[in-house]
């Protein structure tokens, strides 16, 4: 399962680019929320492989990295929402890289999805939809 980690470190390299100064909750990292400042969780949905020709060693792994921008409520939606919008500008349509033996491809738009509301947070959830191009 090495290209699983590979795409993980990947993707949370690609955000800790972008992340400044906002801090993040990893996948089975401890964290502490801000109590009076924006945060983004992370979770990576790892889908059904597909195997698109007879070669061994070769496969797709399809996975979605959902960032969730964690705001403060009653401040509005614009601060989520700008940071949703910069997520998925960073990881736009057509965007790639390689780590280890994956070609890792954006290859539609990210979706921003629907603004919902906790007791104390904003949050506005970024599903990204990425294919894996695994060669062992």
């Amino acid at each position: 399962m090495a290209e699983i980690l590979n795409i993980k470190k990947a993707l949370e390299r690609r955000l800790s680019q972008v992340a400044g100064s906002i801090p993040t909750a990893y996948e089975g990292v401890e964290f502490n929320p801000p109590v009076n400042a924006m945060y983004q969780r992370t979770q990576i949905v790892i889908n059904r492989p597909r195997d698109p020709s007879f070669p061994v060693g070769y496969h797709r792994e399809e996975v979605q990295f959902q960032v969730f921008v964690c705001d403060i409520k009653g401040q509005g939606t614009t601060g989520a929402l700008t940071r949703a919008e910069l997520l998925r500008s960073t990881f736009f349509k057509g965007w790639s890289t390689t780590e280890g033996n994956v070609l890792i491809r954006s290859l539609s738009t990210p979706q921003i999805g629907s603004v919902f509301i906790t007791n104390d947070r904003v949050i506005v959830p970024v599903l990204i939809d990425l294919t894996c191009e695994v060669n062992s």
